[in-house]
Formats: structure tokens, C-alpha cells, sequence
């Protein structure tokens, strides 16, 4: 669970996922022991609680990603599909995406992006990377896609574009890009954007070369900005090198956001709203983010 409700139970000199007080609260014997070999497959060694909560978290996001977009983009032979599991009923290890004091995991933020009405998959098939759009949409879809290759650095190495349009309730692979070099490249990766129409982002989403414990992230400098609209504030972000998994949290409030855990990609600001009766100065003062380079 997040690490606000982690402190409501577990002193602080029993903050290991492996002490006492943590053991207790997972309802498998051996359960937080399978989490850090999860772990181990995809990030490096965390350096404390915190950095673990975050790492597990978008693991368990990453696992039930793979598992839906496979799914939609099957929609013929599968045609729904459901996660385990939404809610806890104590402050626990578990599959929720909403932890016992109703915060929102990484899965929650991820599900809302691959349950979308109209949503966007990359598929790495070894040779080549296939960009599938998915509709649960009674309308046809007209839009665009733009995808290519970075840098870690965000310059690029290459860009292309393809139109289509996608029919009511379907699955669409827009386009296969073959012979990926950045496969076989610790510090490139692709990405894809897709827009409808009026040029309005729908989505987006990237692919690395590797596991991200062997890409070589580079410290990221973001940026943050932040706008009083009705009803809270627009936060929008922008970095200098490529960001993985951004996380904004906050310190002492619990604030629900329009997106998180996403990659700042490109030098493309992103911009999320925050519902929430905080000032603009209280909000700078809360904000905090954090990235797989800070795990």
C-alpha cells in the first residue's frame, strides 16, 4: 500500500518489507519474499521502504497492463476482461488498487489509461513493435498516431506518423515498425502519441529496449508548473531527459489527479489537474515527485 498508509501501521524502525510488523500485514506467508523476486526482474535493488513501495506498486501496474492491452487487442476471441482486485479491507499487501485508506496505487492511475474508451497499445514482437488502438466506442474513431525513437537524452532518432480510422466496438493494429535497433540498446526507446482529429492527445505511451534495472536513465530536472483553475489546479510537468513512471504525490494531503505514474517522453509538456481547495503557495509546498531513476 502507499507509504501514508504504510506509516499508520508500521513503526519506523520496522520500515523493511521483510521486518516483524510488514510480514504481518500479508495475508500470503511467503508474500512480501515473492514481491522483491518480482522485483528483481525489472528494477534495481530499492534503497529503502519507500523506493519499494513505489517499485512493487508499478510492477503490479505493469503486470495487469500487459494482461488487459493483450486482451483488447485480441477483441473477437476476449471480449472483457476483470482485475483483482479494487479495495482492501485492512491496510495490507494485497492487489488492490485502492489501499485500505482509499488512495490510489499505480494500478488505479494505469487502469484508468488501459480501460479508456478509445486506448493505446505497444506490443514488442522481438523484430518489430506493433501500435494497436482499441475501442469500446459506439462511434468510429478518426485520429492519428505519431511514434519514433529517442535517446535517453530525448533527442531523437527517428519519427513517423500514420492516420486511420478504427470502427465501432474493434481493434486496430495501425502500424508495425520492423527491425528495431533499439531492441539491442540500453539508452534508446520508442514511443507513440495518439490523437484524434483535432489534434487533441488521447494517449500515449513507451516502450523501453530493456528491463528498466538496465536502461540507463539519466537524472531527470523537471519542471513543474502550476495554474488555479475552478475546482483545484492544472500541474503540468516537463523534463529534460527522458522520466519514467513520474509519481506526484503529496506530503501531507491526499489529492486525487487527472494522470500519474506516466512518462515525460518527449520535451512535450504534460499538464494534469488536481481537484483540491489547497492555494497555488500550499501546493508548491506540498508537491512531490518521483521517478524509477530514484528508485
Amino acid at each position: 500500500p502507499c507509504m501514508k498508509t504504510v506509516e499508520a501501521f508500521c513503526p519506523s524502525d520496522e520500515q523493511n518489507v521483510l521486518s516483524y510488523t510488514m510480514e504481518w500485514h500479508q495475508k500470503h506467508w511467503h508474500g512480501n519474499v515473492k514481491l522483491v523476486n518480482y522485483l528483481a526482474e525489472r528494477y534495481q535493488l530499492p534503497r529503502n521502504l519507500r523506493s519499494t513501495v513505489y517499485a512493487t506498486q508499478l510492477n503490479q501496474a505493469c503486470a495487469i497492463k500487459y494482461g488487459v492491452e493483450h486482451f483488447r487487442r485480441c477483441r473477437g476471441y476476449t471480449m472483457g476482461s476483470i482485475y483483482w482486485q479494487l479495495n482492501d479491507c485492512w491496510p495490507v499487501a494485497s492487489w488492490s488498487s485502492i489501499d485500505y485508506y482509499g488512495r490510489y496505487k499505480a494500478l488505479h492511475y494505469y487502469a484508468k489509461r488501459f480501460y479508456s474508451k478509445i486506448a493505446l497499445g505497444l506490443f514488442n514482437e522481438g523484430d518489430s513493435i506493433t501500435i494497436n488502438v482499441a475501442s469500446e466506442s459506439m462511434d468510429s474513431f478518426e485520429g492519428y498516431i505519431k511514434y519514433g525513437v529517442r535517446k535517453n537524452d530525448l533527442s531523437l532518432v527517428y519519427e513517423g506518423e500514420k492516420h486511420f480510422t478504427i470502427s465501432p466496438l474493434s481493434s486496430l493494429d495501425v502500424e508495425c515498425v520492423p527491425n528495431f535497433e533499439f531492441n539491442t540498446h540500453r539508452d534508446a526507446y520508442f514511443y507513440a502519441e495518439l490523437y484524434d482529429k483535432n489534434d487533441k492527445l488521447i494517449a500515449k505511451s513507451t516502450e523501453l529496449g530493456t528491463e528498466p534495472k538496465h536502461f540507463k536513465l539519466l537524472k531527470p530536472t523537471i519542471d513543474t508548473k502550476i495554474e488555479m483553475v475552478d475546482g483545484g489546479a492544472l500541474i503540468t510537468l516537463s523534463s529534460d531527459v527522458l522520466a519514467k513512471d513520474v509519481e506526484i504525490s503529496f506530503k501531507n494531503h491526499d489529492i486525487v489527479v487527472s494522470d500519474n505514474y506516466f512518462d515525460l517522453a518527449t520535451d512535450m509538456p504534460y499538464t494534469v489537474f488536481a481537484k483540491t481547495t489547497l492555494t497555488k503557495s500550499e501546493l508548491e509546498q506540498e508537491i512531490t515527485l518521483f521517478s524509477v531513476y530514484d528508485i
